[in-house]
C-alpha cells in the first residue's frame, strides 16, 4: 500500500534556527515523522525567507526530505544548490542602522545606564514614529499570491500539517485534503495587554475565519483548549485535538560532576557555587523581573547565609529588555549583582547539564500554551517553582511549589526552603521526574498521525 503524501510546512524556521518554543515542537515532531516512515513528507516554507527556513532547519534535524521551493519546479533536495545558497544571501538581511549603533555603543560601555536609557528612549522614539501600521480586518489583510508549484503539490499530496502559521491559499485546488494545523495559545484574545507581536493576533484572526468541518486543530493543553473553545465556537469538539508535549529523551538527570562542570565553564558560570536558573525571554509575559526581584530579596535577607548562590539565566543576550526587566536588573543591590549571571544562548545539548547542576528552576509565567521548560527541568531532577496559572498546572501536578505570579515574598521563601532543606529537595526531585512520566513526545505524535 503506497504511503500518504504529507506537506509540512517549516516556516518557523524562517525567523531563527535556535531550538525553543515553536521551533522546537516543530523538529521534535518532524524528526519522529520521519523515523515513523508512515508518510512521504515534502517541505515547504508559506512566508518569505524559504532558503533560511530550509538552511535553519537543517542545522536541527539531519534527514533528506524534500523541499518545494513557491518560485522553482524542482524539489530541492538534502544539499543546498546553487539556487538556495544565492537566496540565502539576498535572504541575510544586514540589522538595521539602529541596531549597528546600539551595538557599537554597547560594546565600548556594556554596563552604562545611561546609554541604556538613552538607548530605550530612543527606540520608543522610534517605534511611535515608525510603527507600520497592520491592518485589523480580513478586507485589508493581504493573502500571498498562490504559487503554481504549491498547487501542483497540494494535488498530488494527501495532507497538509502546519506547525504554526494559518492554511496556504493553495489548499483550495483540493477540498478533500487533510488540513491540520497547531494553536499552541490564545494569548492575543485571553491577554492582549501581554501581546509583544500583533501580527500573531492577526494570524490567530486568519484561522478563526477559515475554520471549516474539516479543518483540525491541534492544541497543547487543556487549558488551550478551552480558550479555543470559548474563541472559537464554531469549531466541532471532535476537531480540537490535545496534544501534550514531551521532553527530549537528552532531557536526563546527570550526578556526573565532572560533566555539568566542563559545560558550566563553557558558559562562565562558577563550578564552585550552588545556583537558581530561569530563562531570559526578555518578555513581560514570562515575568522574569519577579524572579530577579525575589533573588534581590534573599541576598538581602541573608547576606551571611547563602554567599556561594547566584542566579543563573538561560537565553539569547540579543533580546531588547523590556523596561519592568531592565529596572529589576538595575534595582539590584551591590552584593546581588554581582552574583547575577546571564550565560546567554545555550545549546540544546548543553542545556541538560545547566538544569541538572541547579539547585531549583523557576518559571513565574503570566501565560503558557503548555510551559516546556518546566517539564524539561523535572526530568533533569531539579525542583521546580512555578506559576499557578494557565496550562502551568497540569505540567506540574504535585511535583513541584505553584505560587502567584508576582508573589515575591512567596518566591523568596519557596528558594530559600529548597536550597536549605535537603530531604524537601530530594522529595521534590523523585516527584518531578515520577511527573514527567506521564508526557511524552511518542504519544503527542501517535495523537497527530492519527488524524491525518
Amino acid at each position: 500500500m503506497a504511503k500518504k503524501r504529507l506537506i509540512f510546512d517549516i516556516g518557523i524556521f524562517a525567523f531563527s534556527a535556535e531550538l525553543s518554543g515553536v521551533p522546537r515542537f516543530t523538529a521534535e515532531v518532524l524528526q519522529r515523522l520521519v523515523e515513523r516512515d508512515e508518510f512521504d513528507i515534502v517541505l515547504i516554507c508559506s512566508i518569505d525567507n524559504e532558503a533560511k527556513a530550509f538552511y535553519n532547519l537543517k542545522q536541527n534535524l539531519n534527514c533528506t526530505l524534500p523541499f518545494q521551493s513557491k518560485i522553482k519546479a524542482d524539489l530541492i533536495y538534502s544539499e543546498l544548490d546553487d539556487f538556495v545558497q544565492k537566496k540565502l544571501i539576498i535572504e541575510n538581511k544586514r540589522p538595521t542602522f539602529l541596531g549597528r549603533v546600539e551595538e557599537f555603543f554597547l560594546s565600548f560601555f556594556p554596563q552604562s545606564k545611561i546609554l541604556q536609557k538613552i538607548i530605550d528612549l530612543t527606540r520608543k522614539i522610534k517605534w511611535a514614529v515608525f510603527q507600520p501600521h497592520i491592518p485589523l480586518n480580513k478586507e485589508k489583510w493581504q493573502t500571498p499570491p498562490m504559487s503554481p508549484y504549491f498547487e501542483k503539490l497540494v494535488k498530488e499530496s494527501d495532507a497538509y500539517f502546519s506547525p504554526f502559521h494559518p492554511l496556504i491559499p493553495e489548499l483550495s485546488i483540493k477540498p478533500s485534503i487533510r488540513k491540520a494545523i497547531v494553536v499552541y495559545d490564545l494569548i492575543p484574545y485571553v491577554h492582549p495587554e501581554l501581546l509583544t507581536n500583533r501580527l500573531l493576533y492577526f494570524m490567530l484572526q486568519e484561522i478563526a475565519e477559515h475554520i471549516t468541518p474539516d479543518l483540525f486543530i491541534f492544541t497543547i493543553s487543556e487549558n488551550s483548549k478551552r480558550d479555543i473553545e470559548r474563541f472559537y465556537p464554531p469549531l466541532a469538539t471532535d476537531k480540537l485535538i490535545v496534544i501534550p508535549l514531551g521532553a527530549s529523551p537528552q532531557f536526563n538527570f546527570c550526578n556526573d560532576k565532572s560533566q555539568i562542570n566542563a559545560v558550566l565553564k563553557k558558559y562562565d558560570i562558577p563550578v564552585d557555587c550552588r545556583y537558581i536558573t530561569s530563562i531570559a525571554a526578555y518578555d513581560d509575559r514570562k515575568n522574569l523581573a519577579t524572579v530577579i526581584y525575589a533573588f534581590d530579596k534573599l541576598c538581602q535577607k541573608y547576606p551571611d547565609k547563602f554567599t556561594d548562590l547566584r542566579l543563573v539565566l538561560t537565553g539569547p543576550k540579543t533580546c531588547n529588555k523590556t523596561a519592568n526587566i531592565q529596572q529589576a536588573i538595575n534595582s539590584l543591590s551591590k552584593n546581588c549583582k554581582r552574583r547575577f549571571i546571564h550565560a546567554g544562548y545555550v545549546d540544546a545539548s548543553d542545556l541538560p547539564f545547566i538544569y541538572s547542576g541547579a539547585s531549583c528552576f523557576c518559571f513565574m509565567s503570566l501565560y503558557e500554551g503548555f510551559g516546556l521548560p518546566v517539564l524539561e527541568s523535572m526530568q533533569c531532577g531539579v525542583p521546580v517553582i512555578t506559576s499557578n496559572t494557565s496550562s502551568l498546572p497540569e505540567v506540574v501536578g504535585d511535583a513541584g511549589i505553584m505560587l502567584e505570579p508576582y508573589d515575591t515574598e512567596g518566591l523568596t521563601e519557596a528558594i530559600t526552603n529548597i536550597i536549605s532543606n535537603e530531604n524537601l529537595r530530594n522529595k521534590m526531585i523523585a516527584k518531578g521526574i515520577e511527573q514527567a512520566k506521564k508526557f511524552n513526545w511518542n504519544r503527542c505524535v501517535d495523537l497527530i498521525i492519527e488524524k491525518l
